[in-house]
């Protein structure tokens, strides 16, 4: 996902949730649209291509700019919960191959 994609799906959800706000007396969507507003004005105003510091979890979906990496990019995983899901601790140790592997842990920044 890159930049652009990410600001017109915050975008898309601000709108929707916009839809809400008239009748809510809990105030609860208008507070969900003033952290999407937010959000969208932070990322509108980094100075990056998300896709060169970003990447996407293959199993929770989370964006991340730190994580594993799997076979130079095939998967990537935020934690070791969702890593292990996939890739029992043994497999992953045989992919990093004790640095010289194309699998492990980086910082996208």
């Amino acid at each position: 996902m890159n930049k652009q994609e990410l600001i017109e799906q915050l975008e898309s959800l601000e709108a929707s949730q916009q839809c809400f706000i008239h009748g809510d007396d809990t105030e609860i969507f208008e507070k969900d649209v003033e952290a999407l507003e937010l959000a969208i004005t932070i990322i509108k105003e980094w100075d990056v291509d998300s896709s060169d510091y970003l990447r996407e979890c293959t199993e929770c979906g989370h964006l991340m700019n730190e994580g594993y990496v799997i076979e130079n990019g095939i998967e990537y995983y935020c934690s070791d919960e969702c890593l292990h899901k996939h890739i029992t601790e043994e497999e992953y140790q045989r992919l990093y191959d004790n640095g010289d592997g194309d699998s492990y842990w980086t910082e996208w920044r």
